[in-house]
């Protein structure tokens, strides 16, 4: 234990440890590193002419002048054409198409199937799909109460019929009973005549024949008193015959609504949708969801034969498109068909939302493949319509197109050419140029017939400066070919 104490108490001698000095035999050269000026010059010189390139590029709008242009909006007018063939010898078509999205519904409108008194769905006879005639029956509601309502109904119109039977053999005696008071008061007035002479001969006496006079006032009275009960007799008859008709009345509202516990189709039609099944309570009044009640019509029908197509029209476009205009409709169903179609009419309600417009058009020759909410794509000739077709020689071929200017097209070539349209840019009233092949139609008066390639409301830039290039930041200052043209600096 001792020289383990004696270890642990022995200083330590720091001195021993430390260097000693350097002697000028021991020096050792190290060399300074190499100035490195690639990376200290060079990068960060790079990073800052990086930086500000990126400056001038996002300032290049307040750097850079926009070139300004004049403007001409594409309108649509309904003129006159001279027909231009196409390379093929066939006739170019006579007016700008416009093509938008649409699904197939009933025309025009689905066909309900309501069951017409309250009660509880025993069972359906028709499911989504089915075809249907005219009345036929497609449903049966619970009919128990109603049957019984209805013999209880049967039991009145025979009670009542007992009480009018009564009723009408009353009348008989009564007027029994006034016909022989009438004779009894005619010989008494008879025998009263002629016994009045003999009263002052002194053939009777005078007490007698006023005994006679009052025996003939009772027959009078009695007369009076069968008349009465003959009239109230006849009230009598009169009012079983109206409880009769009232009995007769409840008794067929009774078998009526007994016979609506079988739902008739009130169409020919297929079944569309089913909106009830057995179990299903059906309440005349309000559906009522805590109940569990539904309103009345248990399905919906359509005719195959009569379909019709809504479709969404932008705004920008429904000014080209009129009631009797000619479609074709395509769907992904049957990639291989087309058909055609008109418009009938117009939903006057714009959607704020899609900003656009509902045309209803009808359906010629429908397949029965169509089905209705079919997705299908609608392509308007806004040109052609069956006004314009049954008016063709004495309007000339009239209908309506987009003209421009043929002074505003570059490059023409044939029914080719190509047009600078101005599209909105980043900054408030500053745009940017676009070149957009378009092609072209018949033409008349200096204008062209654009079939595609720009759009009603589109403006074209009007003598385009050379310097012009696509994506070329311009700013409108006014417009050629309207009266008033608002600039966008006012």
């Amino acid at each position: 234990m001792a020289p383990a104490s004696q270890a642990t108490n022995t200083p330590t001698d720091l001195a021993a440890l430390s260097r000693g000095p350097v002697g000028a035999a021991a020096t050792v050269d190290v060399p300074r590193p190499s100035r490195r000026w690639r990376t200290r010059v060079l990068v960060p010189a790079a990073v800052f002419a990086g930086a500000a390139a990126l400056l001038l590029y996002s300032a290049r709008g307040l750097l850079v002048r926009p070139t300004e242009v004049r403007v001409v909006p594409v309108v649509v007018k309904s003129v006159g054409l001279d027909g231009r063939q196409s390379a093929d010898g066939a006739a170019s078509p006579v007016g700008p198409s416009v093509q938008a999205p649409g699904w197939i519904e009933p025309e025009p409108y689905a066909i309900n199937v309501p069951a017409l008194v309250d009660g509880v769905v025993r069972d359906i006879l028709a499911l989504e799909g089915d075809p249907v005639e005219k009345d036929q029956v497609v449903a049966h509601l619970v009919d128990d109460e109603l049957r019984l309502a209805a013999r209880s109904a049967r039991a009145v119109v025979a009670e009542r019929k007992a009480e009018q039977a009564r009723a009408l053999a009353g009348i008989e005696p009564m007027r029994a009973a006034v016909t022989i008071a009438q004779v009894e008061r005619d010989t008494m007035k008879d025998e009263a005549e002629r016994k009045r002479d003999l009263v002052a001969a002194g053939g009777i006496s005078a007490g007698e024949f006023s005994r006679l006079e009052i025996r003939l006032r009772g027959a009078e009275a009695r007369i009076t008193q069968a008349r009465s009960e003959l009239a109230a007799a006849e009230a009598a008859a009169e009012q079983a015959g109206a409880g009769l008709e009232t009995a007769n009345a409840l008794l067929a509202e009774a078998e009526l609504r007994l016979s609506r516990c079988e739902v008739r189709s009130p169409a020919s039609g297929v079944v569309l949708t089913r909106l009830a099944s057995p179990g299903t309570r059906i309440a005349m009044t309000s559906r009522s969801a805590e109940s569990g009640e539904m309103t009345p019509t248990l399905l919906r029908l359509y005719d195959p034969a009569h379909l019709q197509v809504r479709a969404e029209v932008p705004l920008k476009m429904a000014a080209m498109i009129a009631v009797g205009a000619r479609a074709e409709l395509t769907t992904e169903a049957l990639v291989d068909q087309r058909f055609e179609g008109r418009v009938t009419r117009v939903v006057h309600e714009a959607n704020i939302q899609r900003n656009s417009v509902q045309f209803k058009l009808t359906i010629e020759r429908p397949s029965p493949l169509l089905k209705p909410e079919m997705q299908v794509r609608v392509r308007f000739n806004p040109g052609v319509t069956d006004r314009a077709e049954g008016n063709a020689e004495s309007a000339g071929g009239s209908s309506f197109h987009l003209l421009l200017p043929s002074s505003v097209l570059v490059d023409l070539d044939g029914q080719r050419a190509r047009a600078w349209v101005v599209e909105p840019g980043g900054t408030a009233g500053e745009y940017a140029a676009v070149l957009r092949e378009v092609t072209l139609g018949g033409e008349r008066d200096g204008e062209v017939v654009v079939l595609t390639g720009v759009r009603p409301g589109d403006r074209v830039i009007s003598a385009p400066p050379a310097s012009l290039r696509v994506g070329s930041r311009i700013r409108v200052v006014g417009e050629t070919g309207v009266s008033k043209a608002p600039t966008d600096s006012q």
